[in-house]
């Protein structure tokens, strides 16, 4: 317990100012919302390229773990596509918008990507040697490819269906001047 609550107090505070930020997003997105469609793009966007990086860390040329990390990567595109489908969104593409359904699945995605990364980073700090064993790295590698390629998929699956769905006006009424 002592170790774990040395973690704790150990963790930067940027760390904590990614969590809290996270909260918010999920929070948010908890809420039925329209907008603009480009921004169902930015986090999946940024967090593939966070895990690019990682794989170009931990990949280290191998073909194998790329491809871990690609195979990772294509079943959580099927899994966001998949849970994308059921849902019922609205697309205004006069103007560029699209009506999304809230769901507090977004929330815990997020919160789940936290906490693999975090443990991920923990492991990393207290025993270096065991996350440079080929299984660690392969795991780290599967699931966080997995991660991203749901937040890939599910933004896909939202251009997918606005390609698709009839055209709403969901621009805001003019203000009564």
């Amino acid at each position: 317990m002592e170790t774990f609550l040395d973690t704790l107090a150990g963790t930067p505070w940027w760390v904590w100012l990614v969590l809290c930020y996270l909260i918010f997003v999920g929070w948010r997105r908890s809420r039925t919302r329209v907008m603009p469609l480009g921004k169902t793009f930015i986090l999946p966007a940024v967090i593939l390229v966070l895990e690019l990086e990682a794989v170009w860390r931990l990949g280290d040329g191998d073909a194998a773990r790329v491809g871990i990390w690609i195979g990772g990567l294509a079943a959580g595109i099927a899994i966001g596509l998949v849970m994308v489908h059921t849902m019922r969104i609205r697309a205004d593409r006069t103007h560029g918008l699209v009506e999304i359904p809230g769901s507090w699945s977004y929330l815990g995605a997020l919160l789940l990507i936290f906490a693999i990364k975090y443990y991920f980073g923990y492991k990393q700090a207290v025993a270096p040697e065991q996350m440079a064993e080929s299984g660690w790295i392969a795991a780290h590698l599967a699931v966080t490819g997995a991660l991203a390629g749901w937040l890939v998929g599910r933004a896909g699956g939202i251009l997918w269906k606005y390609r698709r769905e009839p055209n709403s006006n969901l621009a805001p009424a003019p203000q009564d001047r």
